[in-house]
């Protein structure tokens, strides 16, 4: 879903004056973001949220990558 929005940006010139600056900035926010939902499936599980379990490799290999 990043990558749409950024690319639709892109396309349609509203990334501002300085567009690769803009793609970086907005990159880094996502990987903090995706790393952010990484993290705290932890405490969530404690809470009661054990269907989170399974997908926790996959999500910080996610956010990894997109890093």
């Amino acid at each position: 879903m990043p990558a749409f929005i950024l690319i639709y940006g892109l396309l349609n010139n509203q990334l501002g004056a300085n567009p690769i600056e803009a793609l970086t900035r907005d990159t880094g926010e996502w990987a903090l973001r995706f790393l952010f939902a990484t993290l705290a499936v932890s405490p969530l599980r404690l809470l009661g949220w054990h269907f989170l379990a399974p997908i926790r490799r996959m999500l910080g290999l996610y956010s990894f990558f997109y890093a």
